[in-house]
């Protein structure tokens, strides 16, 4: 028996905590001229793009491209059906990934706080980590 707990993640979950007063749009492409509709489903491993546009009109100086990662994890058991009292084996695959499978996959390093390298703990959950592209002298 496989269980699959699928959340469908859309434009509208995407947010900002320094918005202000301007308006949020995010495109397909970082040369595209139609704004996505907030009801777009994001897809795993695609680009999107923002852009801010003030309340006069004016457009941000560029746009930010973020990398959506989804994950839909899968649950299987052993056995089909279960009574009251017995058990099975589950496994669960498609997890999200951890910090550092996700710097691996995309050629990112972890930065730095006040030169002292900021690494990934895995028994350390809930915590931020920042990332930046390997090779980009940053």
């Amino acid at each position: 028996m496989k269980v699959t707990a699928l959340k469908f993640w859309a434009i509208s979950d995407l947010n900002t905590n320094n918005l202000g007063s301007n308006t949020l749009y995010w495109y397909d492409s970082i040369d595209s001229t139609t704004p996505l509709d907030s009801s777009t489903l994001l897809e795993h491993n695609t680009f999107y793009y923002a852009e801010y546009v003030d309340e006069k009109g004016c457009v941000s100086s560029g746009r930010t491209g973020s990398k959506a990662f989804i994950s839909n994890p899968v649950l299987t058991s052993v056995q089909e059906a279960l009574c009251l009292g017995e058990t099975t084996t589950l496994t669960i695959e498609n997890i999200a990934k951890t910090a550092s499978d996700f710097a691996t996959e995309n050629d990112l390093i972890f930065i730095t706080n006040n030169d002292v390298p900021v690494t990934y703990n895995s028994t350390n959950y809930g915590n931020t980590y920042f990332l930046i592209q390997a090779g980009t002298g940053q």
